[in-house]
């Protein structure tokens, strides 16, 4: 019985990954990222409820949306630190849809300004106040910062418009690229990253700012080490792949891949069972 449940996850993945060997050209890197999305009601607009991220060296993708409608300036992500000197990266792509090829949203990271470094169980707190921002400009933002944190990092998209452009092959998907850091974090403790609508973007090009659109889908990737184990390769890729085409509203994809997901779950399997009963 635990095969007939297998099996549609089995084929759907088989599926999947032959599609990436199509994809794969010879000489190229290919860089997985696994689906980190948020659940039930958290909307992860706001500090208290950001999205937690269990690993920030763990290549993760999260794919969202900033909604003028829905009144989403921001987006929250938090992660714990646990190493001094541990390697930190992200970055923001857009998905190549035409109507946010001039979205630029900006990212921000968040320390804590209160470092704790515990020393034969004794503790010493350090204060550190090198943030990036001033009390004149954090009025600009569509959101406050916490007493107890400040911003290591504030970056906003400056290059031309549009961007250069990446292909990922799990998702069989194109993005155009905006921000990317590469950092090292030396205190312990909550990080935030903070994705957000910014009037302080100012791309190279010819556009007027009215022009620019401040709401719009983006995906954040963090981390660097790629950690798949047999049971993503079975359920997390293929609901990856479901999750990004919605994402992309690439229904022809979508009914293009259920359609040879039935063809391979249940119309190859009856065929086989017919001809086994006739002979």
């Amino acid at each position: 019985m635990w095969l007939l449940t297998l099996y549609p996850m089995l084929a759907f993945s088989i599926v999947l990954n032959a599609c990436l060997l199509c994809d794969y050209k010879q000489g190229m890197l290919v860089e997985a990222h696994k689906l980190l999305s948020s659940s039930g009601s958290d909307d992860n607009s706001k500090f208290t409820s950001a999205m937690t991220i269990p690993n920030h060296t763990i290549s993760w993708a999260i794919y969202q949306t900033l909604d003028d409608k829905a009144g989403i300036e921001a987006r929250f992500y938090k992660f714990n630190n646990t190493q001094i000197n541990s390697s930190f990266y992200a970055q923001i792509v857009i998905p190549k849809i035409d109507q946010f090829v001039n979205f630029t949203p900006s990212i921000m990271l968040l320390e804590p300004k209160f470092h704790e470094i515990k020393d034969n169980n004794i503790v010493d707190v350090s204060y550190h106040n090198n943030s990036v921002l001033n009390d004149s400009n954090t009025g600009s933002l569509p959101f406050g910062i916490p007493t107890n944190y400040q911003a290591m990092i504030n970056e906003d998209y400056n290059d031309s418009l549009p961007s250069s452009t990446t292909y990922e092959p799990f998702t069989q998907t194109s993005y155009w690229e905006r921000q990317e850091i590469n950092s090292k974090l030396n205190k312990l403790g909550t990080y935030y990253i903070i994705v957000y609508n910014s009037q302080n973007n100012l791309s190279n090009n010819t556009l007027d700012q009215n022009n620019i659109p401040k709401f719009g889908k983006f995906s954040l990737a963090v981390g660097k080490v790629e950690d798949f184990s047999i049971l993503d390769l079975l359920v997390l890729i293929p609901y990856s792949w479901l999750n990004v085409k919605l994402f992309f509203n690439d229904y022809w994809s979508l009914m293009l891949g259920i359609g040879i997901f039935v063809l391979m779950v249940i119309v190859i399997p009856i065929v086989l069972f017919l001809r086994r009963k006739r002979k």
